[in-house]
């Protein structure tokens, strides 16, 4: 056999090993086709802590978790870029949903601490990279009572403009859910005890309505979760996703504070489908921006029963 031969032999063994070497090897040592990023709702539950202007991180959600991460990190930093606070976080496996993950505290209490008035960008960091950031600002608000002088902090951010509806994807007669965020300060005079309602309008025209009227007592953003009942049905009849969808066409979702508006969400169905923001597309750039248009609902509280919930983003008008 000559050397040539003998050589194109040793190749072809070598790639041979090589590939069968990649079929053993797992998913998750292999390169990843989709960049790390954190669920934005869990980012903007956060806990806030209006006495100290700081930040309790804990559970968030991360979707497409890198599987060799050694640097993961919240971190709150300036709009030139300085870091304010940083918290080293680990990453667990959220079984059996290899592509979501969750972040908790590595080593750590979970408190990230501002304390300063200033407009910042608030993310998790993998290595030197923002898998998912937003900015935000803070305001200090210094008591005008002598006999009780002190300073809270007020945040301002996507807290006042995002919304969405949720739907467990595999269960198609569930209720739809609409997420949104708010505040006494977002309420016509900054009115406290009032009840809020919520209604869907296609065309002007009410179709379903949030089954209770809820009740803001807090001057920081809260997060607020709402079912409907259909207008004007025989029975009660909770909304759907096919019944939601099951008219093209443009639509609005309106929050009223004592029976006045006092804000809206615009969305659209399309080819019988909710159609969300151009953020939850996958190949939306920059990335750090993106939203993903899905979560694992964990309010089961059991990890045997958490399941895929699509979610449709919209803003506000």
């Amino acid at each position: 056999m000559s050397p040539s031969q003998d050589r194109q032999i040793f190749l072809l063994a070598t790639a041979s090993v090589a590939f069968a070497l990649l079929l053993l090897c797992p998913a998750g040592a292999r390169a990843q086709e989709h960049k790390p990023a954190v669920e934005f709702q869990s980012l903007l539950n956060l806990r806030f802590y209006e006495q100290s202007g700081g930040f309790f991180v804990d559970g968030l959600e991360m979707v497409f978790p890198p599987k060799d991460a050694a640097d993961v990190r919240f971190e709150i930093r300036t709009e030139g870029g300085e870091v304010v606070a940083s918290l080293p976080l680990r990453i667990e496996s959220m079984h059996p949903f290899p592509a979501f993950g969750r972040l908790m505290p590595d080593g750590n209490s979970g408190m990230v601490s501002v304390g300063r008035a200033g407009k910042f960008t608030a993310g998790v960091y993998v290595g030197a990279e923002a898998a998912t950031s937003f900015p935000f600002s803070i305001t200090a608000e210094v008591s005008k009572d002598p006999f009780n002088p002190k300073t809270d902090y007020a945040r301002e951010g996507p807290w006042k403009s995002l919304a969405f509806f949720s739907a467990l994807s595999e269960s198609p007669e569930a209720h739809v859910n609409f997420h949104w965020w708010m505040n006494t300060r977002d309420q016509p005079g900054g009115a406290k005890r009032q009840e809020t309602t919520v209604h869907i309008l296609k065309g002007g025209q009410e179709i379903a309505q949030g089954n209770v009227a809820v009740i803001c007592t807090e001057t920081d953003w809260q997060h607020y979760r709402m079912e409907f009942v259909t207008t004007g049905a025989a029975r009660k009849e909770y909304l759907t996703l096919p019944a939601l969808t099951s008219r093209d066409g443009e639509y609005r979702v309106v929050l009223k504070s004592a029976g006045k508006q006092f804000r809206s969400h615009a969305f659209r169905v399309k080819g019988g489908a909710l159609q969300g923001l151009e953020r939850s597309r996958l190949e939306h750039q920059p990335h750090s921006d993106w939203i993903s248009p899905r979560m694992i609902d964990i309010g089961s509280g059991s990890s045997s029963k958490y399941q895929i919930t699509e979610l449709y983003w919209m803003t506000r008008e």
